[in-house]
């Protein structure tokens, strides 16, 4: 979407409007979301913002032939605020799977494992079906997998959300914020990922 957007506008104004709205805005707008949608069923949830991601690449891969920059940008942001909250969302049910069954940490260390896996792996075949069908055959590979997830997580048992007295969402950051304070090596380790990003 970068090139596209690259491409279509040869502006690096545009492409640098596109990781912001896709990148750093979201960063702003999921936490906001995010506490809302966990007092919702997970499952419910999930499939929904996972079929909704495939509804918004099926959108920019039509609009890659009516290109205008303003309706792809709004696109992009939506589908960067829906990315962020379906990853923090999944995440959090996964815990509540694993937690119970002492497997937290064997799970993390998976789900890290195999994300870095898929996070090198999936621009080399990102690039290649770019290269061979071009940017509206990515654009509906994206679209076919969010769909092959939703619909997988439409029939897989999701634990229900525990009932439970949530605090506020400024409360959760309030402790989030003093439990790495109270951490060194939490502190220094998001420091310096913080600086790196």
């Amino acid at each position: 979407l970068a090139f596209l957007v690259y491409k279509r506008t040869g502006s690096a104004l545009g492409s640098t409007g596109f990781f912001l709205l896709s990148q750093v805005v979201p960063g702003f707008v999921a936490p906001l979301l995010i506490p809302r949608l966990e007092r919702m069923a997970p499952k419910r949830v999930l499939v929904g913002l996972y079929l909704l991601e495939g509804v918004l690449f099926a959108a920019l891969a039509w609009l890659t032939s009516r290109f205008a920059l303003a309706p792809v940008l709004v696109l992009v942001l939506i589908d960067g605020i829906v990315a962020l909250t379906a990853r923090s969302l999944a995440d959090a049910v996964r815990a509540d799977i694993l937690k119970p069954r002492g497997l937290l940490h064997e799970g993390n260390a998976l789900t890290n494992t195999v994300f870095s896996v898929c996070f090198l792996v999936g621009p080399l075949i990102g690039g290649a079906v770019v290269a061979f069908g071009g940017t509206v055959a990515a654009l509906l590979a994206n679209c076919g997998l969010f769909g092959v997830i939703g619909v997988a997580l439409a029939f897989t048992a999701l634990p229900a959300r525990a009932e439970h007295e949530a605090p506020s969402p400024k409360g959760r950051l309030r402790a989030g914020i003093a439990h790495v304070r109270s951490d060194p090596l939490l502190r220094n380790l998001l420091s310096l990922q913080g600086v790196g990003v």
